[in-house]
């Protein structure tokens, strides 16, 4: 189901503040399908709260909240961590819009074999 109308604009809006807020969904998890439950079930509680979408947008609305992630967490790492050669450069220069402890754990991640190894063949 897809959003239409005049609040049309409002709730995409309202989905990509959500999907780029690390203290509402955290940028921590490897994949949107390690997000858990109880986070997924706060975003729709915000999405309810503060759009007139109905319940039976709710799939719709948190796969739209999962492809923002996606590309809000892929521009994080082109654009503040590719960049630099070092974790120390990376580490002095944190996205304003990402928290701190976020930061500092995707830097370790996107360093780690396991996640060069991914990128050479994403």
């Amino acid at each position: 189901m897809q959003a239409y109308g005049p609040n049309q604009h409002h709730l995409k809006t309202h989905l990509g503040i959500i999907a780029r807020n690390g203290k509402q969904v955290p940028l921590i998890y490897e994949q949107w399908k390690d997000v858990p439950q109880d986070i997924l079930d706060y975003l729709w509680k915000e999405v309810e709260d503060n759009t007139n979408a109905p319940p039976e947008y709710r799939e719709n609305c948190l796969k739209h909240v999962s492809d923002i992630w996606r590309k809000w967490k892929s521009q994080v790492k082109t654009q503040y961590y590719d960049i630099w050669e070092t974790d120390e450069q990376r580490l002095n220069n944190k996205p304003l819009r990402v928290v701190q402890d976020q930061w500092e754990t995707l830097v370790a991640y996107w360093g780690t074999e396991k996640q060069q190894v991914s990128d050479k063949f994403a």
